[in-house]
C-alpha cells in the first residue's frame, strides 16, 4: 500500500536516517534463518546442523547440540529524536492523501548462547557466530538492525540444560530498531497560499501633519524622502520603524506644527491574491 515508503532505509531532506521498521524478534528470526543454514566450523562434523532458538533456560528433554539461543537483555529509547516524514499516496482508484510517517528508534543489546558437547566445541561455536553475523551485516540490515556491533563476550560457564550441565559461551550485540507508522491521514485535494506580499516594492507617499507623524501602511518597507508639499524642500527627521512615527531635532529644518508634509516610501502590495497549487 505504502508503496512510497523506504523499504530499507533512505535519507530525508534533514539528513535524518530512516530506518525500515523491526522488530527485535523479526531482526533475530531472519538471522536465525540464515545460521541453521550455514556449514559449522571443525571441530563439528559436516553432519552435524545447528539448533537455533529463542531463549531455554531448561529443556526437559534431551538437547540437540550444539545449540545457540538467543534473548533480549536490554530495550531502550535511541538518543536520536523521532522524526516526521510526509509522503503522498495514491491508491488505485486515483484517490490522493498525504500520510504523515512517524519514526522511534530503539537501542536494542542482544544475548547469545553457545552451547555444545565441550569447551573446545563452545568455543568454536562462539567466534563461529561472530565472523556470521560480521559477513552477514548486510542481510541483518535489510531486516531492519542498524548500526549492528560486537559489544561483549561474557565468562565462560555451565549451564542446565535438561538434567546435564553443558559449557556455554555468551555473546552480546548491540543495534537499533525502529517503529515507523502513519499518525495523520487526511485527503489532499488542492493547497491555496493566500499573499498579502507583492514581489516588487511599489512607490507610495503619505500626507502628515507635523505633530502627528505616524505612517498609517502596515506594509511599509523603506523610507526614501521625507519633503514639504510641492516637494521642494527635503526634511531629514529620524524614523521608528517599531512605532512608525517620525521624531525631529530642534535644531534641523521641520515644518511648523499643523503643517502637512509628505512622507515617500516603498512598500510591498497590499492586494491579497490566491495561488493553487496542484
Amino acid at each position: 500500500m505504502f508503496d512510497k515508503f523506504p523499504t530499507q532505509y533512505s535519507y530525508n531532506r534533514t539528513g535524518n536516517a530512516v530506518f525500515r521498521s523491526a522488530t527485535p524478534d523479526s531482526v533475530l528470526s531472519s538471522l536465525a534463518s540464515i545460521l541453521v543454514r550455514c556449514t559449522l566450523p571443525p571441530p563439528f562434523s559436516k553432519e552435524q546442523t545447528l539448533n537455533i532458538n529463542r531463549w531455554t533456560p531448561k529443556v526437559m528433554d534431551n538437547p540437540s547440540l550444539p545449540m545457540i539461543v538467543w534473548k533480549m537483555i536490554h530495550t531502550s529509547l535511541a538518543p536520536q529524536q523521532p522524526i516526521k516524514e510526509r509522503y503522498t499516496h495514491t491508491d488505485k482508484n486515483t484517490s490522493t492523501s498525504l500520510l504523515d510517517y512517524y519514526q522511534q528508534n530503539f537501542r536494542n543489546i542482544i544475548e547469545f548462547q553457545g552451547f555444545a558437547g565441550n569447551e573446545y566445541e563452545a568455543s568454536a561455536l562462539e567466534w563461529w557466530l561472530v565472523r556470521q553475523t560480521y559477513q552477514y551485516r548486510d542481510y541483518i540490515s535489510m531486516a531492519g538492525a542498524e548500526h549492528w556491533h560486537y559489544l561483549e563476550a561474557r565468562d565462560d560457564f555451565m549451564t542446565v540444560t535438561g538434567d546435564v550441565k553443558w559449557p556455554s559461551r555468551p555473546v552480546r550485540y548491540e543495534f537499533d530498531t525502529a517503529m515507523v507508522f502513519p499518525i495523520v491521514k487526511h485527503p489532499l485535494l488542492s493547497i491555496n497560499i493566500d499573499i498579502t506580499e507583492s514581489p516588487f516594492p511599489i512607490t507610495k507617499k503619505e500626507i502628515l501633519v507635523r505633530g502627528e507623524d505616524t505612517i498609517s501602511s502596515t506594509h511599509l518597507d523603506i523610507i526614501v524622502a521625507v519633503t514639504s508639499l510641492d516637494e521642494t524642500i527635503q526634511y531629514t527627521p529620524m524614523f521608528d520603524g517599531v512605532t512608525q512615527k517620525f521624531s525631529w531635532l530642534p535644531d534641523q529644518d521641520q515644518p511648523n506644527q499643523g503643517v502637512p508634509y509628505i512622507a515617500h516610501y516603498l512598500q510591498y502590495g497590499e492586494e491579497t491574491f490566491s495561488m493553487p497549487l496542484p
